[in-house]
């Protein structure tokens, strides 16, 4: 029967060699989505661009420029 600290090493290999990296981080393109995302955020937050009542698209296309000023 192996020692405690051999099955210890054992799990604790098995467990490493599963795990995966990281992803590389750029701080630019994440600013650059977070301010995307956030926009639509904000602009969802208006019902008649959420809902989309408008049947005439050129209507909701006139709607988002004005919920956009709102903001």
């Amino acid at each position: 029967m192996p020692a405690f600290a051999d099955i210890a090493n054992l799990t604790t290999a098995a467990r490493r060699s599963g795990t995966r990296t990281a992803a590389p981080f750029d701080l630019a393109y994440y600013r650059e989505r977070h301010a995307v995302e956030y926009g639509i955020t904000c602009l969802t937050g208006h019902r008649a661009v959420a809902t989309r009542y408008d049947k005439i698209a050129v209507r909701y296309k006139a709607t988002v420029p004005v919920a956009a000023v709102n903001e």
